[in-house]
């Protein structure tokens, strides 16, 4: 499926795009609000500028796919794979990614207030200048993540202690 397609299915009122293949796809500043994507393959897709609000990619892969600027408010990322992905600027407000892995992903200056991120794999990740106040990342595994300059009051930290 490509991208003209998802776009035309989704203007016509479909939203259940479950477990489709979509990698490599454009979908540069796309508005796919409330969409299901859940165990959909993403991977290396371009969705800058995308809005994803309330969207169901839980289980999805999204490694190394663009996210800069895109809008995931709410959106629900449990257990997928963000692996290598970009969320420069990527709005992660109260989503939920709980157990999802974002190993080596580039989140600086994203806002990820009131996140979820419980359990989450954020190995050597970058949220620098990021916005994590009152996310939750018990148990999440932190080694190598980089938090310089990033807001963190209010946040539960790995150790289960706010920060």
């Amino acid at each position: 499926m490509d991208a003209a397609e998802i776009l035309e299915r989704y203007a016509a009122g479909r939203r259940d795009f479950r477990a489709v293949d979509l990698r490599g796809v454009e979908l540069r500043e796309a508005a796919l609000t409330h969409v299901d994507l859940r165990d959909a393959d993403l991977r290396e897709a371009c969705l800058v500028g995308a809005n994803l609000f309330r969207a169901r990619l839980r289980c999805a892969d999204l490694s190394k796919a663009n996210l800069t600027s895109a809008i995931l408010r709410e959106a629900d990322l449990r257990a997928a794979c963000l692996n290598g992905a970009v969320l420069y600027l990527c709005d992660l407000t109260e989503a939920d990614l709980r157990d999802a892995s974002l190993k080596e992903v580039d989140a600086s200056g994203a806002h990820l207030f009131r996140a979820l991120l419980c359990g989450a794999d954020l190995r050597d990740a970058t949220f620098y200048g990021s916005d994590l106040r009152w996310a939750d990342l018990s148990g999440a595994d932190t080694k190598g993540v980089d938090l310089r300059t990033a807001k963190l009051n209010g946040a539960v930290m790995p150790d289960g202690g706010p920060w």
